[in-house]
């Protein structure tokens, strides 16, 4: 054969020979965008089952015309996901444990503890306010603690105040719980606290006593939003051998 002809049967052979390589190369290429472009849309494996929470009955809900879920952010969808009615959160042992929106206008500021333990969000709805800690040890413990809870310095107990004008907050009075290896549960509930304004914890002092303080209302300002200044009465809730007591101490825990 002479050089002519192996030219013309190399430059023939070589189109029948790349063509399927270079074919098959970008099927493959374009198979491998698809399933990554996939798995990035694809939802987090392992996170909270929404089928498990239950369907809500249908009822009235006077002021909440929200149709569509609370948002959560996006770093925190692997264990918190939502539906019209519901919360679904992921607890530590890979169940789910189920917080009801329903009645629940928005949610803001969710937030994980640094041990990802407690998922917790203040919420808003007709006339009325809260905030909710999910302790995902366990099976999943749901408390309303009204307001956001202070930990005392050994973790192992937590405290929350509030009350609001109209009687419809969360809680309504000062509560205390106990966190456990596998649950959270309430140790005791002083609900006949005093009538006043900006409930709040002060701080704990050791494990056995909580310093409180609010402004009675005759001291409230016009404006009734800048307290600066504005003198405080003092309350502790105390540890009494067997049980906590509430009650007013102008000077606090330092010197009971």
């Amino acid at each position: 054969m002479g050089q002519g002809q192996q030219d013309a049967a190399q430059s023939l052979w070589r189109p029948a020979l790349i063509r399927p390589l270079t074919w098959s190369f970008l099927a493959l290429l374009a198979a491998s965008l698809a399933v990554s472009g996939a798995a990035r849309a694809a939802p987090p494996r392992g996170g909270p089952d929404l089928a498990a929470c239950p369907a809500t009955p249908k009822g009235p809900e006077e002021g909440i015309a929200r149709t569509r879920p609370l948002p959560v952010p996006a770093a925190m969808r692997n264990i918190v996901r939502a539906s019209r009615d519901w919360f679904a959160v992921l607890t530590l042992t890979g169940a789910t444990t189920c917080v009801t929106t329903r009645a629940k206008s928005s949610a803001e500021k969710l937030r994980l503890d640094r041990q990802a333990r407690f998922f917790s969000f203040t919420w808003y709805g007709y006339e009325e306010d809260g905030h909710i800690v999910v302790d995902r040890a366990g099976k999943g413990t749901t408390i309303e603690t009204g307001a956001p809870p202070v930990f005392s310095p050994s973790g192992k107990l937590l405290a929350a105040v509030q009350q609001s004008g109209a009687g419809w907050g969360g809680l309504e009075g000062m509560a205390i719980w106990r966190v456990l290896p596998d649950r959270t549960e309430q140790v005791t509930l002083f609900s006949d606290i005093p009538e006043m304004a900006d409930w709040r914890i002060d701080g704990w002092s050791g494990e056995t006593c909580i310093d409180l303080s609010a402004v009675p209302n005759e001291r409230m300002p016009e404006s009734g939003t800048d307290l600066t200044g504005v003198p405080r009465d003092r309350y502790v809730a105390v540890w009494a051998r067997s049980h906590w007591q509430f009650t007013r101490h102008d000077k606090g825990c330092a010197t009971r």
